[in-house]
């Protein structure tokens, strides 16, 4: 696999799938924050400037979304094209739809494989080279005919 750089912050509360990501996107060149509470990423935002926010969306870290997303402040740091990644227990295609209007630009369901985890290496890679291209984040011009 090719190795990239950047840095991401991982929120989940199962220790077991941190260790899994983290080890996994540590592997692929990733600089990774990993924490287990909502809280603890809300206090990891204070001080970094993730390339990307991974966050499960079970227990607490749900409302993580709407808080890198949001209005609240956190969003104010961070920039809006910063990919997030939802990670989900369900599987389901309406929770997956939901998590993308919520803001997420990917849906991760578990259990998680390694081919998984190449696919949010994938996404990541894709969301920077729109970046890198282009100067900003690819958006849709709605006066466009």
């Amino acid at each position: 696999m090719t190795h990239r750089t950047g840095s991401i912050l991982l929120a989940t509360e199962d220790r077991a799938s941190r260790r899994f990501l983290t080890d996994n996107l540590a592997a692929d060149g990733y600089r990774v924050t990993a924490v287990g509470s909502r809280a603890a990423a809300l206090a990891a935002l204070e001080t970094t400037t993730p390339d990307a926010v991974i966050a499960d969306v079970n227990g607490e870290t749900l409302t993580l979304i709407d808080a890198v997303r949001g209005a609240d402040g956190i969003a104010s740091r961070i920039a809006p094209d910063t990919p997030l990644i939802v990670l989900t227990a369900r599987r389901d295609e309406l929770a997956r739809i939901r998590y993308l209007d919520r803001g997420g630009d990917d849906v991760l369901a578990k259990p998680y494989r390694v081919p998984d985890v190449a696919d949010v290496d994938a996404a990541l890679y894709v969301a920077h080279v729109v970046t890198d291209a282009r100067g900003a984040a690819l958006a849709i011009d709605p006066t466009a005919g």
